[in-house]
């Protein structure tokens, strides 16, 4: 993994967060509080056969519960996953004050290996982000074929109308599926209306959830 500027666009004011494309997603990004499946290759660039979390596993995480702050990088995993899109492969370089500071980290052997980092060390990722609420880049590719994206995208909220309606805890996470299908299908549409209500009604869910 390369740690050069070239090609790497900021995600803070002050750098310490940047991002390179690797393979470009599809479909909308998560919202702040979307559950989402990613693999990770995360190691400290001052020990890159140290492993903080293995690519081949994948993580499930809800956006938005993370500390942010020293020692709270899964906060800035989150701010890095809400800049993807479904199917995308990114990397990303997270400086030292946005991972473990000046505490870094040791932690006894795991199945993700012995995780090590040094104190005051940036960190490198690889990201690739494979499902939001449920709804998978295959799937979203699948329906995307079909080329009626204004009408798919109709269904998913009527049908997320019907299970918010319900408002048991199986129907609200089918509810939070079908408005992020929805948003993505009004997204690929160029429907601001529609992906403006799919995700209003996503928040809503969250809410309840």
């Amino acid at each position: 993994m390369s740690t050069s500027g070239a090609n790497y666009m900021s995600l803070t004011p002050d750098g310490g967060m940047r991002k390179r494309l690797e393979l470009t997603g599809i479909g909308a990004r998560p919202s702040p509080r979307s559950q989402v499946t990613v693999r990770i290759d995360a190691r400290a660039v001052n020990f890159p056969k140290m492993l903080l979390l293995n690519f081949d596993e994948p993580l499930e995480r809800m956006l938005g519960s993370a500390t942010p702050g020293p020692t709270g990088w899964f906060a800035a995993l989150d701010t890095a996953i809400r800049t993807m899109r479904l199917g995308e492969r990114a990397y990303f370089l997270i400086a030292p004050k946005y991972a473990f500071s000046d505490k870094g980290l040791v932690h006894p052997p795991t199945k993700f290996g012995t995780m090590l980092v040094p104190k005051n060390s940036p960190i490198e990722v690889q990201m690739a982000l494979s499902a939001i609420d449920g709804v998978t880049s295959d799937e979203l590719r699948a329906m995307l074929a079909t080329g009626n994206m204004v009408e798919e995208a109709s269904r998913a909220k009527e049908q997320g109308n019907e299970f918010f309606r319900r408002n048991t805890a199986d129907d609200l996470e089918r509810a939070r599926r079908e408005y992020t299908l929805a948003s993505h299908c009004a997204f690929a549409a160029d429907d601001t209306e529609l992906m403006i209500v799919a995700l209003l009604n996503l928040a809503a869910t969250h809410i309840r959830l």
